[in-house]
């Protein structure tokens, strides 16, 4: 069994396995699509890592060449090493965040699976073999994401808002960004496969190829856009100055047509002409520099924001994994624009920037050195075929959509495959084969492997399979009323060595959300379970989002048992909060509440003053402080806030504070002010029970009231929609609507 040639199979076996990686989707585990996904491959890596340890221990002649692509990949490793090192938080450095999954511990397996494929994957046939497998796995993808866009219902991301023309794919990557990034691989690979493969099938791959690409526009994705705008250029450069002259201007007729059909497509689109099912690329083509279109505007300011955090740290950076820390030193009030929500990020949309902050100008200079070297090298002589042309487009058109995008496990896998195929191309072996076959497994050497087998088992099961099962434990856990089993499943999840303070976090988070628990007893063990471990953390002080919940859970517990105290302690952590983050208005929202709690309204106005100071251009300060003159009895006052909240276009997200602005716009003879709160209140409702009806009937009134026909219109629509019965009704009242719009 232990002949080389087996061990190689072996090997050859585990990366096939871990190329089923992109597919793989664990829904009962936290974040299934992306830590499930990636604890599945750094399992199969690890299974096979005693195989590949000796055979490159014990046969010296089929250990890969270290050539300058290893090097350089080694260079960069190295770096992110030393870089976490002397960041801010190697923990987070080396395990990583379980939403990202891009930590040392995951990347060395990235690492091992580079080392895998240049060991055993080294003839012609073997590679090819190989990319066959990688893109019949991407159709697979491809094949459910098409589905995905004729039934959204399918989608495995069930929080999504569907709509079959609207419906962004994703496939089993969970998010669209991700799956676009994976497709724009499998398109120039599918590329590849038809310059290298010589028979008559090679034809097939050209529509493969269109496949891909049709769905990687059904993700909505403009990075990856640009990315295959980039790509296909240069990768048609590239044809054009290794083809002879007389197949020159074909090429460029050729391109001419694609451009154009694309232009022409995208064109279409802009203008709302030719939508449907199959054809909707509407939003590739939508490009604002306005604060509604949160996922410009946001990137532009993350970018922004992310200088002065390189300064600081130019040389090395914060450690890979530690953006976070950077962002709330840093963090930018205006992040408020687009919801508390977006006040929080742990990467910049941009891969350049995020390792520039995280690994300083040594592992952005390392990173792209791997780029610039493998696009040199394939324009060299030996290297510079028609063969290749894909492969150079696929770089160029990876640097485009880095710059715009954020890392995910499928891409990283990818990206890591392409290093290897690169690899290869640039040191084939046609005798390799021959050489391998005659090497047998020498029974002396058994204890070493066997000694290597029980240092990998032992990582599987503790840093593999029970961070799974935690994350397991940790979703029933949500779902769970019940105290005993609720403890049970804490006690599985809690204070393990890897992702601890992840979990931990998330326990916190729950405990603060669900306050209305079924059982107060769990309710009130989860508050105070949740201060204990958060407390107990030795680097608590220099972490934001654990000192801001732990005030958040001292005030919620403080409002359950009126406890002045807990009070106190939560503007405590409070303040510690903003000692790391000065300008986060969230946290001074939430010290103003505490204010109220305690009865200080002038504390609780001047801290509100503040936040609306930061920024006055967003609503929700102003609604903040709003509330606060509204409880310290300054009516007129508070109205002006509110007043300058709805001009800014927020409305409050709390029904009781909105129904109390309603009231007080009314008793000041403002109904203009008043209607459109109350027609807030309904639509969230609304959103809340999309089918109820008569939240929809109020909205027509309230907007017929107001004179906003266009919006009565729409509702009554929806309303017609839901309930044909009322298709006559609503017929007469939009005929209605359109005279008295007529007389306007």
């Amino acid at each position: 069994m232990f002949t080389s040639n087996n061990l190689i199979k072996i090997i050859k076996l585990g990366v096939y396995a871990a190329l089923l990686a992109p597919l793989i989707y664990i829904p009962q585990t936290i974040f299934g699509t992306v830590f499930g996904k990636m604890i599945y491959f750094q399992i199969i890596i690890e299974l096979a890592l005693p195989f590949f340890i000796y055979l490159i221990i014990f046969y010296k002649d089929l250990r890969p060449k270290i050539d300058l692509l290893t090097k350089l990949i080694l260079l960069f490793f190295g770096i992110i090493f030393i870089s976490s090192i002397f960041g801010v938080d190697f923990s987070q450095s080396f395990w990583g965040e379980m939403s990202r999954m891009r930590g040392i511990f995951t990347l060395l397996h990235l690492l091992a699976f580079y080392f895998y494929i240049i060991t055993v994957f080294r003839t012609k046939s073997d590679r090819k073999q190989l990319l066959f497998f990688v893109l019949l796995v991407g159709f697979v993808m491809a094949i459910f994401g098409f589905f995905e866009r004729l039934y959204p219902q399918i989608n495995i991301d069930k929080t999504t808002v569907k709509s079959s023309a609207a419906h962004r794919v994703m496939s089993t990557t969970g998010n669209s960004i991700f799956f676009a990034g994976l497709l724009l691989f499998m398109f120039f690979l599918s590329v590849y496969c038809f310059f290298i493969e010589e028979k008559r099938y090679r034809f097939a791959f050209l529509p493969l190829a269109a496949f891909f690409a049709l769905i990687m526009f059904y993700t909505g994705t403009r990075a990856a856009l640009v990315g295959f705008i980039a790509g296909i250029f240069f990768a048609v450069i590239y044809l054009f100055f290794k083809a002879p002259k007389k197949k020159k201007a074909v090429i460029l007729v050729g391109f001419l047509l694609v451009v154009t059909l694309l232009a022409g497509i995208l064109g279409l689109s802009k203008i709302g002409i030719g939508e449907s099912k199959f054809i909707n690329f509407k939003r590739l083509t939508e490009f604002s520099l306005k604060d509604a279109d949160g996922s410009i505007v946001g990137r532009l300011l993350l970018w922004k924001t992310s200088i002065s955090p390189f300064k600081e740290r130019w040389f090395l950076g914060w450690g890979i994994e530690n953006f976070d820390y950077a962002f709330d030193k840093y963090y930018d009030p205006h992040f408020l624009i687009n919801g508390v929500n977006e006040t929080f990020s742990n990467r910049a949309h941009n891969f350049y920037v995020d390792f520039a902050v995280m690994t300083g100008i040594l592992g952005l200079l390392a990173f792209l050195s791997i780029f610039i070297y493998s696009g040199v090298k394939l324009l060299k002589k030996n290297y510079f075929k028609k063969n290749n042309a894909s492969l150079f487009g696929l770089l160029a058109g990876l640097g485009a959509y880095m710059f715009f995008s954020i890392d995910s496990p499928s891409v990283n896998i990818m990206l890591f495959f392409t290093f290897a195929l690169l690899y290869l191309v640039f040191n084939e072996d046609t005798n390799h084969k021959s050489e391998i076959i005659n090497h047998k497994l020498q029974n002396s050497r058994a204890g070493v492997f066997l000694i290597v087998c029980a240092i990998i088992f032992y990582g599987i099961y503790f840093y593999n399979l029970k961070p799974l099962y935690a994350g397991i434990d940790f979703i029933k856990f949500q779902y769970v009323d019940n105290f005993e089993e609720s403890r049970r499943l804490a006690d599985s999840f809690l204070n393990r060595p890897a992702y601890k303070n992840e979990f931990n976090l998330f326990f916190g988070n729950n405990a603060f959300l669900r306050s209305g628990d079924n059982s107060l007893e769990l309710r009130d063990w989860k508050i105070d379970k949740a201060i204990e471990i958060l407390e107990k953390n030795p680097q608590l002080e220099n972490k934001f989002p654990q000192l801001f919940l732990l005030g958040n859970l001292y005030l919620r517990r403080g409002s359950i048992f009126e406890d002045k105290n807990d009070f106190i302690k939560a503007l405590e952590f409070y303040d510690k909060s903003l000692s790391i983050s000065p300008k986060r208005q969230s946290v001074m929202f939430q010290m103003g509440t505490t204010c109220l709690f305690l009865n200080e309204n002038e504390k609780a106005i001047e801290i509100l003053k503040k936040a609306v100071a930061l920024d006055e251009n967003i609503g929700q300060p102003h609604w903040r402080l709003g509330i606060a003159y509204l409880t310290a009895g300054e009516e007129t006052l508070a109205y002006e806030e509110f007043k300058n909240s709805m001009d800014l276009e927020f409305f409050g997200t709390i029904e009781s504070e909105s129904t109390q602005v309603a009231s007080l716009c009314e008793k000041l003879g403002d109904n203009i002010c008043a209607l459109k709160q109350i027609a807030k209140i309904y639509d969230s409702r609304r959103r809340a029970n999309p089918q109820d009806i008569e939240n929809i009937k109020m909205l027509i009134n309230v907007y017929i009231e107001l004179q906003e026909y266009a919006h009565a219109k729409e509702y009554i629509l929806e309303a017609i929609k839901l309930d044909p019965s009322l298709k006559e009704e609503g017929e007469e009242l939009i005929k209605m609507i359109n005279v008295e719009k007529n007389k306007k």
